[in-house]
């Protein structure tokens, strides 16, 4: 009953001062619906969820809200900087990461991929990867927010080739 009577003082008392709300300390240790002052809190933590309430101009919606990942980019794009590097490019807003791979079917992490982008934006400078015939790069882009990473974007890739010169 105590228990009670503060949380009817405690939201009394921010109510007289502007608006409603509930301090951690008030909700923490209740278990019974307890209104005052316009506001009436049925649920507490730690407790089952039994669904919204109101009081006044105020409504609590209790329980958990779904985290989506972002969609996968489909459109990475690369074209020759210049001698030594490549220009990513996609459509999306947001924040990605650029991964690379000297396998053309790397997943992020694998052994020999790299990531070389970390909170980026479109356009991304993959530097120094052109000019090693011996070695093609293939790119993925993973979009980012903060539930985690979608999944990979197509594969695009850089390759470079010697060209040796016959008879005549």
């Amino acid at each position: 009953m105590i228990g009670l009577l503060v949380l009817l003082v405690a939201v009394g008392a921010v109510s007289a001062q502007g608006g409603p709300a509930v301090d951690w300390w008030v909700i923490s240790g209740g278990g019974a619906p307890a209104s005052g002052a316009g506001v009436t809190l049925n649920d507490t933590l730690g407790q089952p969820v039994i669904g919204p309430s109101a009081g006044g101009s105020v409504a609590l919606h209790a329980g958990y809200w779904p985290c989506n990942l972002p969609a996968a980019v489909s459109d990475v794009v690369a074209a020759k900087l210049n001698s030594s590097d490549v220009r990513l490019t996609w459509s999306g807003t947001g924040i990605f990461d650029v991964w690379r791979g000297a396998s053309p079917y790397f997943a992020p992490g694998d052994s020999g991929s790299l990531q070389i982008g970390d909170d980026v934006t479109s356009p991304f400078t993959a530097a120094g990867v052109l000019g090693n015939p011996a070695v093609n790069y293939t790119f993925l882009v993973l979009a980012q927010n903060g539930c985690g990473a979608s999944g990979p974007s197509n594969r695009t890739g850089e390759f470079d080739f010697d060209l040796i010169p016959g008879s005549p």
